[in-house]
């Protein structure tokens, strides 16, 4: 499986490095392909992360820096060996055991590897008390990970790589150095779907295919953080986020847009 986030803790190597001003800076890893989990369990590949970054300082603005990143890889799409066991689930009306029996791939014997990248640009601009992250992404993946085919098989008809594009948002505001406001714009837009599309088509699973705009999502953030204190030795954050999301056309039982909210509260300690 190609399943992966980009920000998450990984498995490998990593070569890094800045200039003598600390205002270019660069890394590339080599990184194992389960996100991060220990033991390989799903295969013996590798993916690569490269990122590269600029700062330059704007009048009295500050310094703004500007890079762009790539993630490159390949993700299994069979497991070349198998194992099958059976568990006793029940009894029967006769008092007889019912066992039921799964089929698992073997753990590192993922086979059939299906390129993917990601790829894209991140600014950082800072106005006096007001900050912003922009970044914008470009995605694809092979058809035979964006369809769930294997390899070894055919892939379905009018299967094609998925492709799309993504941004992300991320402003804040510091009142003072205790308390800063949370804004956060991301968005995902469909340019190709792994199966074919007819623009303008309702979906309804099972009946007809997506609209042009199926699986396009945004999601919009406000919040605020706080910290009762803050000390060469430790610190404390009261942090709270309300979010609300909408994916296009993903309803399972109307084929109409999912729209859904949630509230964020927690702590930060850190020492």
């Amino acid at each position: 499986s190609d399943l992966f986030g980009i920000g998450d803790n990984q498995v490998g190597m990593e070569l890094m490095g800045h200039s003598k001003d600390d205002r270019t800076r660069y890394s590339a890893s080599l990184l194992s392909s389960n996100d991060g989990s220990p033991g390989l369990p799903t295969s013996r590949g590798y993916d690569a992360f490269f990122t590269a970054s600029q700062a330059f300082q704007v009048g009295s603005l500050g310094l703004q820096r500007i890079g762009a990143f790539a993630y490159l890889g390949q993700a299994p799409t069979y497991y070349q060996f198998t194992q099958t066991s059976t568990t006793e689930v029940g009894t029967d009306s006769s008092g007889a055991p019912v066992t039921q029996t799964t089929t698992a791939g073997i753990p590192g014997t993922g086979i059939g590897n299906k390129s993917f990248y990601r790829a894209g640009l991140i600014g950082q601009i800072y106005i006096k008390k007001y900050d912003l992250t922009a970044m914008f992404f470009h995605s694809a993946d092979s058809a035979y990970l964006g369809t769930g085919t294997a390899a070894n098989t055919p892939l379905p008809a009018g299967a094609q790589k998925p492709v799309w594009n993504g941004g992300l948002f991320e402003s804040h505001y510091m009142f003072n150095p205790q308390f800063i406001l949370i804004n956060r714009y991301e968005l995902i837009r469909m340019s190709q779907q792994a199966l074919p599309v007819v623009a303008g088509t309702p979906f309804t699973p099972g009946v007809s295919v997506p609209s042009a705009n199926f699986g396009n999502m945004d999601v919009l953030t406000f919040g605020w953080r706080y910290y009762p204190f803050i000390s060469s030795r430790a610190g404390f954050a009261f942090h709270n986020e309300y979010a609300i999301s909408r994916q296009r056309g993903t309803s399972p039982i109307n084929g109409l847009d999912l729209t859904f909210s949630s509230l964020l509260a927690g702590f930060d300690f850190a020492f």
